[in-house]
């Protein structure tokens, strides 16, 4: 017998007792998984929902050894036998241990939404609360974040707990595509890791952490900065987005809580205000703080992440030096706000293009983008009459523009 089979029973329209017998003798009798999955599916498609049909569904829930087919019962309960299945569900919450099973409750449970299944979802939430000794909305996140991922297992990872709020997390690795709303509710929470994930936004929930100190967003798909009030975010002092290849950093908030979160370890070294921004957006690419140069110091050539300014505070030169924990694929767009530098050197990232506002940095001399993937020069590069050394060694430059070959320019390729 075969889901297939079941269909042709009951396609010819039954009457609903009819339907009734037909299903419960294949619940009971049949051990072929689709067809018994089949028959769970048709008592909701018939709109079957007397208290026979409920007995074998909660003895199903209680006693049957395929996690699958409890997981159907138990959201079939919650959907159509509420009235019937407090016993079954309570069971279910004291008992289970498959997650699969505990998913199909969770969901249900929210989905109903009403006085009953809203009471169960709390005592599940309130159960598993005290065996990890956090509040209940805390551990709301966690069921909701395990429930996600059917190959984890409830207590797979270890939260830092205090005073029964969790304190820090790590989800690196977890292959996470988004966060539960949920998480807002961790406003204790000083220490974030979702480090190599696929995430490419926030949820709006997330600016309610106001006592994160630390979050790491590396190696994920942000090609753009949440929309969420980052301001909020008033106790952040470390963020990393390294390896976001695609990543601007436009959102005004964002920006903002650079400014106003970062920006002092620079202007404390002598950087003027109005440069400080291209350090903090150039940090936050790479994972680290960029560290001062005096002007006769030498640079480190195999690993450099460096700047220099002038006596007033105007960086002068941004070096950027043989770095493989991170790649950046932009030049950041602070960058070209920098009226006083003289050099840019980043060598070996995924630099594709150099961007049209290079036009901005009147007065650049040196400009080294060896071992990048550069094919083409914009037209922009002409306007930058101080220009005098221009090194492209290493990328995939096809054309030389004849303004730059008919310069003085000193140019390697």
């Amino acid at each position: 017998m075969t889901s297939t089979f079941i269909a042709e029973k009951l396609r010819d329209n039954p009457s609903k007792a009819e339907a009734q017998k037909i299903i419960i003798s294949f619940l009971e009798n049949c051990d072929i998984l689709k067809t018994r999955v089949a028959s769970l599916k048709a008592i909701e498609q018939f709109g079957i929902r007397n208290k026979e049909v409920y007995e074998i569904l909660e003895n199903i829930v209680i006693s049957d050894e395929n996690s699958v087919i409890r997981a159907e019962a138990v959201s079939l309960i919650v959907k159509d036998f509420i009235k019937y299945g407090t016993h079954a569900l309570k069971y279910i919450i004291e008992n289970e241990s498959s997650l699969l099973v505990i998913k199909g409750l969770i969901n249900a449970l929210k989905y109903r939404n009403c006085d009953i299944s809203n009471s169960l979802y709390d005592k599940f939430i309130n159960k598993h609360a005290k065996s990890y000794l956090i509040y209940p909305k805390e551990m709301e996140f966690l069921i909701n974040l395990e429930c996600m991922k059917e190959t984890k297992e409830l207590g797979f990872f270890k939260p830092v707990i205090k005073n029964n709020h969790i304190i820090k997390l790590d989800l690196a690795g977890w292959n996470l595509d988004y966060l539960p709303d949920s998480i807002g509710h961790l406003t204790h929470l000083t220490s974030l890791n979702l480090w190599n994930n696929n995430l490419s936004t926030l949820p709006k929930t997330f600016q309610q952490l106001s006592n994160l100190e630390e979050l790491f967003l590396d190696w994920n798909n942000f090609a753009r900065i949440p929309q969420i009030d980052w301001l909020r975010l008033k106790s952040l002092n470390k963020l990393t987005l390294t390896n976001n290849l695609d990543l601007k950093l436009d959102e005004i908030s964002f920006r903002q809580l650079l400014m106003q979160n970062f920006s002092m370890k620079y202007i404390k070294e002598g950087v003027n205000k109005e440069d400080v921004l291209a350090l903090i957006s150039l940090e936050v690419m790479i994972g680290q703080k960029i560290e001062k140069l005096e002007n006769k110091q030498e640079i480190n050539k195999l690993y450099a992440c460096n700047y220099k300014i002038n006596e007033s505070g105007f960086i002068t030169g941004i070096y950027l030096y043989g770095y493989y924990s991170f790649q950046i694929k932009n030049i950041p767009n602070e960058f070209f706000t920098l009226k006083h530098l003289k050099e840019l050197i980043i060598r070996h990232q995924n630099i594709e293009k150099i961007p049209k506002f290079i036009n901005n940095l009147l007065s650049l001399e040196k400009l080294d983008l060896m071992g990048n993937q550069i094919e083409k020069l914009p037209n922009s590069l002409r306007y930058l009459t101080k220009l005098e050394y221009l090194d492209l060694e290493g990328n995939n430059v096809k054309e030389i523009p004849d303004y730059i070959l008919n310069s003085n320019i000193n140019i390697w390729l």
